[in-house]
Order: structure tokens, then C-alpha cells, then sequence
């Protein structure tokens, strides 16, 4: 209880209030009074307990390296390889078609990992995308997320050893190499992904692939921190940015009903996704491998 009164003292409710409103205008992310004291533990912990510096809201307000200070401190990038696997088995399914179709218009496949925390979604995608055949050159997977430091660590492949627990050994075996208590992902995977970029959710413009719109769009379990008129303009943006006929894989908890009416809710590989109107049919093969179908093979 010491500790928590520590925290909360570093700032007034009422300027705990204002801060929460900075959070809110600069990185989309609410913070209801009932969540200041995850506020007060972040200030606690980037101040090491001392005392703020003077007029340190006007500092977060527009000094963009505090913010970034600041967000890995109040931002949780709770991530597992292959987290929510139905997902996975749905984009498995959509796989075949989606590559077919590119290699048909001769591009490469496009998917964007938006709010991709340390990395473990997209490179679960590129390793599922290599399950379903794709090689070097044949997807543009691109990563984002707010914190620099996840971007970081997405970037590099590297990750603990126990991260891959969960994970089926062959494909363990197969697409990383261990390193002491670290595994790296093989080139064979890197071949699959573009990189990783610091972005905002909340910022005017996203990120583009080189064909001018988006594939698929994963963000799951971000706009959950976002309020109503944030959650319905970010998703204003991806229906910009999506293809037509181009899918959105939201989070299990994250529902667009009475929120978002631009794109056709469908049930896929045992998962509901989201799907911008128009384009072409899906991608959808009902003959489609799913990620289990090859996990005795090394």
C-alpha cells in the first residue's frame, strides 16, 4: 500500500487526469480513473520514485522521446507465438486462395501485423504462410506497434527459449535456431518478412504495401484500450487501406456490432473475421491446409 501511495503522489488526481487525457490525444489509449494508478506506477518507474521534473505535463504534450519514454511503461504487450489459434487455422484456410491470386496478378501477398507488441504474431503469420507454401518474395508481411522497443524486438527474432513452450516441435525445429537460452528465427522465415516500424494507431495515415492496399490486416487485442470515436476511426482507416475483399482479424473480445457497420462479418476456419465488401471473393478454399496438418513433419 506504501509503494501505491508512492506512486499516486508523484502526480495530483486532478493532473492524473490530465495526463490520462495527453495518453488519450497522443497515443489513442483510454485511461478511466479506475486505471490512474497503473499512471501512477508508470511515473514511478520511469522517475525511479523522485520527484517530476517542473511542468512535466507540457513536456509529454510535445516532447515525442518522453511519450516514448513513457509508452512502454503504460502500454501491456501480453503476446504468445500462435496466440488465439483459430485465428491461425482461419488464415490458414484463406492462405491458398489469397497466394493463388497474387501469383495470378503477379504481386506478392500483403499482410500488416498492426499492434504487433514483440513480434510473436507476425512471425507466427510468416510461419504460417510458410506452412501454406509461400516463399521468398511472395508476401510482404509488414509489423507495427507504438512501443519502439517492441518494434525492436520484433524486428530482431530473437526471443527466450520457454517462448517456444507452446509451440509444436517440428515447427520449433524447423524455423528456429537455439542460441543459449535464446532462439533466433532461420533465414528460411526472414525471407517472409519485410520488417517492423514504430506507428500510432490513432496517426492520419497508415502504413501501405507496395501494391497500394492491404491483403489482411491483423490487429487483435489493441482496440480494446481505445474508446468508441477512437475504435471507429482507426477502423475508418483500415476499410481505407484494405483491399477489396481484403479480411480484418480482430481480437476474440473485440466486436464491431452496433460499432462499425463498413465490413461484412464471416465465419472462417472456425474463427469470425472481418471483410471489406466488393473485390474478389475471398481467397477461401475449403481444401485449404490448416497450420495442424503439418506439424509431424520436419
Amino acid at each position: 500500500m506504501e509503494s501505491m501511495a508512492g506512486a499516486m503522489s508523484l502526480l495530483a488526481p486532478e493532473q492524473l487526469t490530465l495526463l490520462a487525457a495527453l495518453l488519450r490525444a497522443r497515443l489513442g489509449v483510454h485511461f478511466p480513473p479506475q486505471s490512474y494508478p497503473v499512471l501512477g506506477r508508470a511515473l514511478a518507474t520511469r522517475f525511479g520514485g523522485a520527484e517530476l521534473p517542473p511542468r512535466y505535463l507540457d513536456l509529454v504534450a510535445r516532447d515525442d522521446a518522453e511519450l516514448e519514454r513513457l509508452v512502454p511503461l503504460v502500454t501491456v504487450g501480453k503476446t504468445a507465438f500462435f496466440r488465439e489459434e483459430r485465428h491461425f487455422q482461419a488464415l490458414s484456410s484463406l492462405l491458398p486462395g489469397l497466394l493463388a491470386r497474387c501469383r495470378g496478378e503477379g504481386r506478392r501477398l500483403s499482410i500488416w501485423s498492426a499492434g504487433c507488441s514483440t513480434g510473436e504474431e507476425p512471425w507466427s503469420i510468416a510461419m504460417t504462410a510458410a506452412e501454406a507454401g509461400a516463399v521468398e518474395g511472395e508476401l510482404e508481411l509488414l509489423a507495427s506497434d507504438l512501443n519502439p522497443e517492441a518494434v525492436s524486438s520484433a524486428a530482431r527474432g530473437v526471443f527466450p527459449a520457454r517462448s517456444l513452450e507452446s509451440l509444436p516441435p517440428a515447427l520449433a525445429v524447423r524455423y528456429f535456431d537455439p542460441h543459449d537460452a535464446e532462439v533466433r528465427v532461420k533465414p528460411c522465415l526472414r525471407g517472409l518478412f519485410d520488417g517492423a516500424v514504430t506507428h500510432n494507431l490513432v496517426s492520419p495515415t497508415c502504413p501501405r504495401p507496395a501494391s497500394g492496399a492491404w491483403d489482411v490486416v491483423f490487429c487483435r487485442n489493441v482496440m480494446i484500450y481505445f474508446d468508441g470515436p477512437t475504435t471507429r476511426s482507426v477502423l475508418s482507416r483500415f476499410l481505407q487501406v484494405l483491399a477489396p475483399g481484403g479480411w480484418l482479424f480482430l481480437g476474440s473480445a473485440e466486436s464491431l456490432f452496433q460499432r462499425f457497420d463498413g465490413f461484412e462479418l464471416t465465419e472462417t476456419g472456425g474463427a469470425f473475421l472481418y471483410r471489406r465488401p466488393g473485390g474478389a471473393a475471398s481467397g477461401y478454399t475449403a481444401a485449404g491446409a490448416t497450420l495442424r496438418d503439418h506439424q509431424g513433419e520436419a
